[in-house]
This record gives structure tokens, C-alpha cells and sequence, in this order.
């Protein structure tokens, strides 16, 4: 067998904080001085309905590709920042209205040339989407602000851009990548344990797997504790919307000076988050057609070299057919016990999206009883998520994925 084993350097994966940005930027060099200002403040903007106006008079900054700093490192920073700056005031400009702009779904709606042109150009140059996702709220969206020797917890992290109500939700977000940082590394160990035949160290790994999903869970489930659901629908939930079909903008956005041709682009979602993708290929869990196509379509929105970390991360060796073969019934419970943990996971995140998205909606009463209709019939469609999967109903997309998950715990 050879050795596939991937090593995080090669995929821009941080031993420190993982998927995160290490050591982000905070600010732009004075040239991007007017993206900045906007993008730092936009929170007042949106309450006091002045992004529109903002945007309007932004200058165009047409020499935005050839000030950089010349370091390579540096530079990467500093478009990622840009792309932080650019996508909060783009989603913002778009929902200034909260989504609720009848007109909005009559027309295409254009973005003005001095944000379109840069905000496209730098997230394709990035790989990225122009549209919130855990790239411009998370990744990139982040300073220690206090205690820098100490590990980075909720206490010493700070927000470089929000909107009304977001900032718990991105910093719950957040931490969630800085737990995942010793499941990301036991994975490593677990296929080179698989590659040695070395079931105690192997034993170790899984262990290893198990303990980091406990610590995303139990940040998970501190999210109430900043956060209500009403605020999240309300207030967040329009910040992360897409745009196209099944959105409040089903035409697509114009890209004044990119294209006359309409985009398209579901909004942010958990599920871009590469962490859980990684513990279902560490794992092995295969999933259904339908939910494994739009997993695989949520990886567009995720870094390059990150979804190309996962699919490296479903090669051989594999933890799952080594843990199958195997007769050491301790290590099957081991095994079990990660994917009973994961399981565990995603009952929690389902539990979320009830509270955050289905109560407020009226498709579940508060007690949590199904309703018949969704009161916003013919608005954007309630029963999906702002990624597009849909959440309510049997055999829904978190349903689903729960009951494969729970098939892989069972059959070793």
C-alpha cells in the first residue's frame, strides 16, 4: 500500500488552527483604505439603512490588483482580507432590505462596477465564491485579541466584520475550526497506524477523532448562549443568503463590468464547513446519492486546497476497511464510538436548525410539532437551508445524513 498519507503544509491546513487562516490580517495597505471603512463598519450601515448610499459613493479602486505587498504570504492575506471586506459589504448591499424587497424577485439585480469588478475578480483569483460562506465569516474573519500565548478560545477571539446580531454565531463558528485542529491531526496518525498495522496507536487516533467532536459539540452547543433563534432568522440568516433559484433573488445578480450574464450562488452553509467532511472520510461514511451530491457541490464554496485535503483524505489507507477487517473487538468499539459521536453531532446541528430556522419560520410550532405550511409561501423557500438542502419533512437532507451515519456505526 503505498503512502497517501496527505500532509497538512501541502493543502494550506494549519497545525495551529486548521482550516483557519493563520495569523490573519486586520488591515489593508491605505490604497483599499475606502473598502475598509465600509466593510469595519457595515453593522451601523445596515441598522441605519445607508449601505446602498455607501456603496454608491465608494470610489473605484481600478489599480486594486497591482497594490499588494510584494511578499507572497503577505499578499495572500491581504486578498483574503479583501475578500472579507468586499463579501460583507456585497451580501450586505444586496440585503439591505432583509430580503424582503418584493421587486427584488421581478428583476435582476445589477452591483455597481466599483464593488463587482473587485469582489468577483478576487474571489475567483482565491478560488472562492462571491457570497458569504465559512471563508469570508470564519476563516478569515478573526484576530486573538487578548492572551495571545494561551490556546485561542471564545474569550480571546474578536470578529474583524459582522452584521447585526452575527457576531456569537461567526465566533461560535469560529471556535468550532479550532476544535477540529487535534481530530484534523489523529486522522493523520490513524492512517499512518493503518499503514503500520499498529491497532494500540491506531486505538490512540480514533480516540483522538472522538475527543474532537466532543469539543465541537459542546462549543455547538454554547450558540443559545449569544444567539436566539428569532435574531439568527431575522437578522443573520438574510446576511447568508444566496442568490438564483429558490432564493429571494431568483433572477441572479449582474456583475456590472464582469458580465451581463445573471450569477447564481446558494448562500452559507454548515455544511461548507471542511471539517465534518474530513471525520466522514476518516471515517468512511458514505452517504446517499442526493445529500453526497450536494456535499460534493458545497465544496466548490470551500478553499482549494481544502476540499482537495478531503478528497486526498478518502484514499487509501482507510481507517474504516482496516477497522472492518480487523478482529480486535476493542478497536470496533473505539471505531462505534467515533461515529456514535459524530452521530451525536449532527442530532445537535439538526437541533439547531430547528430552534434557528424552523420555529422562527412558524414550520414547527415552538413545542416542535410540524405545521402544514410554511407562512412564507412564495417567498424564498422556508423548508431549505441557505445553502439550498432541504430541512423540513421526511427523509430531509440532516435526516438522511443522520440515518447513513448511523448505518456506518453499525456495520463493522
Amino acid at each position: 500500500m503505498s503512502d497517501n498519507i496527505p500532509k497538512l503544509k501541502d493543502y494550506m491546513v494549519s497545525e495551529k488552527v486548521g482550516f483557519l487562516l493563520e495569523d490573519p490580517l486586520d488591515t489593508l495597505p491605505g490604497y483599499y483604505r475606502p473598502w475598509q471603512d465600509i466593510a469595519k463598519n457595515i453593522g451601523s450601515f445596515i441598522e441605519a439603512r445607508t449601505v446602498v448610499e455607501k456603496v454608491d459613493g465608494m470610489p473605484y479602486l481600478r489599480e486594486f490588483d497591482s497594490n499588494w505587498s510584494e511578499d507572497e504570504v503577505t499578499k495572500r492575506k491581504e486578498r483574503c482580507l479583501a475578500y472579507v471586506f468586499l463579501t460583507f459589504i456585497g451580501s450586505a448591499y444586496i440585503w439591505q432590505q432583509g430580503g424582503s424587497d418584493k421587486t427584488s424577485k421581478e428583476r435582476v439585480m445589477p452591483i455597481p462596477e466599483q464593488l463587482a469588478v473587485p469582489w468577483h475578480t478576487i474571489s475567483k483569483d482565491l478560488g472562492f465564491k462571491p457570497v458569504p460562506c465559512m471563508a469570508s465569516v470564519a476563516l478569515n474573519n478573526y484576530q486573538v485579541v487578548k492572551e495571545k500565548d494561551k490556546p485561542i478560545s471564545i474569550e480571546n477571539l474578536e470578529v474583524i466584520c459582522t452584521v447585526p446580531c452575527a457576531r456569537w454565531f461567526f465566533l461560535v463558528t469560529i471556535q468550532v475550526e479550532v476544535d477540529a485542529v487535534s481530530g484534523i491531526q489523529a486522522i493523520l496518525r490513524g492512517k499512518r497506524a493503518v499503514l503500520d498495522g499498529d491497532d494500540d496507536k491506531l486505538k490512540e487516533a480514533i480516540h483522538g477523532i472522538t475527543d474532537s467532536i466532543v469539543k465541537i459539540k459542546k462549543t455547538s452547543q454554547k450558540m443559545s448562549k449569544g444567539l436566539t433563534g428569532d435574531e439568527f432568522y431575522n437578522k443573520v440568516r438574510p446576511f447568508l443568503a444566496g442568490y438564483g433559484p429558490g432564493t429571494n433573488i431568483p433572477k441572479g445578480i449582474v456583475f456590472k463590468g464582469v458580465s451581463e450574464t445573471p450569477l447564481e450562488a446558494i448562500g452559507g452553509s454548515a455544511a461548507q464547513s471542511s471539517t465534518i467532511q474530513c471525520f466522514d472520510a476518516a471515517l468512511g461514511i458514505t452517504h446517499n446519492e442526493k445529500p453526497q451530491a450536494y456535499l460534493d457541490k458545497v465544496r466548490e464554496y470551500m478553499p482549494p486546497e481544502h476540499r482537495n485535503f478531503i478528497k486526498a483524505l478518502w484514499k487509501e489507507p482507510s481507517i474504516r476497511d482496516y477497522v472492518k477487517r480487523s478482529e480486535n473487538e476493542e478497536l470496533k468499539q473505539r471505531y462505534k464510538n467515533a461515529v456514535e459521536t459524530l452521530l451525536d453531532f449532527r442530532k445537535l446541528h439538526y437541533g439547531l436548525v430547528r430552534s434557528y430556522i424552523l420555529k422562527p419560520a412558524g414550520i414547527i410550532s415552538r413545542s416542535g410539532a410540524e405545521v402544514t405550511a410554511s407562512p412564507s409561501v412564495g417567498e424564498a423557500k422556508e423548508e431549505e437551508g441557505t445553502g439550498g438542502q432541504r430541512i423540513v419533512g421526511k427523509g430531509n437532507f440532516l435526516e438522511d445524513i443522520e440515518g447513513t451515519t448511523e448505518a456506518a456505526m453499525n456495520d463493522v
